[in-house]
């Protein structure tokens, strides 16, 4: 029912494994760029959580009607 949904959630996951990783392996040079990494990760997974709470918002909605 939300294919797309899960789709920009996938897609929003793996940049999130993808900056994850770069931070684990030593990536950033200043502790600015690992606090932007950190916030970057942050961002991402709030992203995940909003699209999370769209459709059990949208799912619950359905389910009163």
């Amino acid at each position: 029912m939300f294919e797309e949904i899960d789709s920009v959630k996938e897609a929003v996951k793996r940049e999130t494994t993808k900056v994850s990783e770069q931070l684990s392996s030593g990536g950033c040079e200043t502790f600015e760029e690992y606090r932007y990494l950190i916030g970057l990760i942050d961002g991402l997974n709030r992203s995940c959580q909003i699209m999370e709470d769209y459709v059990k918002n949208i799912i619950s909605s359905m389910d009163k009607d």
